[in-house]
């Protein structure tokens, strides 16, 4: 590790075991700092009707304007940080998969990696396999953080690492232009290479997304290949049935299937395990994500009620304080830090005259 990396990772190593509201202050000072934050942040301050002084809690991250749509066209560049730019850190660009239209871009240098340690470290707790075969990975790579983090998540778990691409762009706008049989074609296409490594390889832990494991539960010779095989299986990137999930569970009943919830802006959060729990729950990972299930008021939901998932991200690299998802959920309640709310039983939020099209990712 070269000294100016050693410098910028110390300088960003914040505590996580603090109160929430310490947790913003020191994201806010970070971020509108001449020193070490953003000219996106620093600017955007500038046009704000409230004090940074002001923002407390978790409710008040909701008075910030949702910017992530800007983030489609802004220049990368006003978006690093000065701490990084100061220590000559030159940092990664992923993107967004774009299914609500061009994608959104942040940059990153050692956060999703913090989070894909915590991820896998998480999967480890949970009883996934570890230190022998391999992990087979049915995502997209290229701009998306998610093939970056599997990587991670491999080395960590020690796991050799197996990987299909996906073009989750081509495959939307492939139904977004009534070409069903050119998509059908396409998971055909994945699915062919999943039964080639696992005909050939030791795949004892999967990550792929719900379409796609769906359609290898539907042709009998990878599905019995995978029933062999593979004890544990974390599917993520779009929503998932319940009665898809039953399916799923029924046809692979010796293997492990644990639920992921998560994109580019937020990181991921995984399925949190027990009987308590009847549908897929998540818990973030807080302090760096917290999230708000909303209203049509955007007032914070009761417990056991639906609405509108509103993400917080406060690390040292995205600062987003608030980001209005796709997605609607149940807030359940979870013993811990305030902040820290689980979700459950996450679906794309129905919109009037509009169809909703996920894909294979």
């Amino acid at each position: 590790m070269t000294n100016a990396r050693s410098r910028y990772l110390d300088e960003v190593n914040w505590p996580e075991r603090v109160p929430y509201t310490e947790h913003i202050q020191r994201a806010i000072d970070f971020h509108f700092s001449s020193e070490t934050g953003s000219d996106f942040w620093i600017e955007k301050s500038k046009s704000f009707d409230f004090r940074l002084s002001d923002i407390r809690t978790r409710a008040d991250l909701l008075r910030f304007p949702d910017v992530s749509t800007e983030w489609r066209t802004v220049p990368v560049t006003a978006l690093v940080p000065r701490a990084m730019r100061r220590n000559g850190i030159q940092p990664s660009i992923f993107e967004s998969g774009g299914t609500t239209g061009a994608p959104k871009r942040i940059i990153d240098a050692a956060q999703w990696e913090k989070t894909s340690v915590w991820t896998a470290d998480r999967l480890r707790a949970l009883g996934a396999p570890v230190d022998e075969g391999g992990m087979m990975f049915l995502g997209p790579t290229g701009p998306h953080v998610v093939g970056y983090s599997n990587s991670v998540m491999a080395r960590r778990l020690g796991l050799e690492l197996f990987c299909i691409d996906l073009d989750p762009r081509f495959v939307r706008l492939a139904l977004q232009r009534g070409h069903d049989q050119v998509a059908e074609l396409y998971v055909e296409h994945v699915v062919q290479q999943a039964q080639w490594i696992l005909e050939s390889q030791d795949v004892r832990i999967v990550y792929l997304t719900p379409p796609i494991f769906a359609a290898i539960a539907t042709r009998p010779q990878v599905a019995e290949l995978f029933r062999k095989k593979v004890r544990f299986a974390v599917w993520g990137s779009t929503s998932m049935n319940p009665d898809t999930l039953a399916l799923l569970r029924e046809v692979f009943p010796d293997t492990q299937i644990i639920g992921g919830y998560g994109n580019t802006m937020m990181g991921s959060a995984l399925e949190v395990p027990g009987l308590e729990y009847e549908l897929p729950t998540f818990q973030a990972y807080f302090p760096y994500t917290a999230w708000s299930v909303l209203d049509e008021h955007r007032a914070q939901v009761a417990y056991g009620e639906r609405g509108l998932i509103a993400i917080h991200v406060l690390t040292p690299e995205v600062f987003l304080p608030v980001s209005y998802e796709r997605d609607e959920a149940t807030r359940i309640r979870f013993t811990g830090e305030e902040g820290t709310d689980l979700v459950q039983n996450v679906q794309p939020l129905p919109v009037a005259g509009e169809a909703v099209i996920e894909g294979v990712y």
